[in-house]
């Protein structure tokens, strides 16, 4: 995970070399659908490498080697809850097996 100047980029590297990456761009209202699939590929690819140009990271490698065929998803944060526990334990997580 890299926290960039300008955006957020995540990668994991498969066993088989794949890599699965997303980025999360920062925007005042959650953009549509529509919005997103209006920009054409290009213009997206060049807009990321130029968002991470100034990262110390691999993001302009990995989306460079990445042909642009994007697929783009409107995310949103969620807030916490308020109460994240009654009484005086909360346990988080899964078994490690």
């Amino acid at each position: 995970m890299v926290f960039g100047k300008r955006a957020f980029f995540s990668y994991m590297v498969r066993e088989d070399g794949a890599v699965w990456w997303f980025v999360n761009l920062p925007r005042s209202e959650e953009p549509t659908v529509a919005e997103l699939k209006a920009i054409p590929d290009s213009q997206w690819h060049q807009r990321l490498l130029t968002l991470f140009a100034e990262d110390a990271s691999p993001a302009t490698h990995i989306i460079s080697a990445t042909p642009p065929n994007y697929t783009w998803v409107p995310l949103h944060d969620m807030q916490a809850p308020k109460t994240w526990y009654r009484d005086r334990a909360v346990l988080i997580g899964m078994p490690h097996t």
